[in-house]
């Protein structure tokens, strides 16, 4: 889908603690990313952690610190004419399962 850079593995909002939680809940689990080079193929891909995790509980919080009064955006080619727009990274959470290491 792309490349990035990861800035965190961030904490949950729900109190749950994902070291103490069971497999669906590691899974679960978010890192915040930026500067993010999508593949020109991917861009019209659906962005799911729009519902998927800022939709949740645990991580509903981070829609105003990533996005302010921005619409959330709902496919990663709207991700990438957010980072387009501004020459601040753009942070956004992605599923901590679905990120592998070159």
């Amino acid at each position: 889908m792309g490349t990035g850079l990861v800035s965190r593995i961030v904490p949950r909002g729900d109190g749950m603690d994902d070291a103490a939680g069971d497999g669906a809940s590691r899974l679960a689990a978010a890192a915040e990313v930026f500067a993010v080079s999508f593949l020109h193929e991917s861009l019209k891909e659906d962005y799911e952690a729009c519902d998927l995790l800022y939709g949740s509980e645990a991580y509903a919080a981070y829609s105003a610190e990533h996005f302010g009064t921005t619409d959330m955006p709902t496919s990663l080619a709207h991700l990438h004419d957010l980072q387009q727009m501004t020459t601040s990274p753009v942070r956004f959470l992605w599923f901590a399962a679905f990120i592998t290491t070159a």
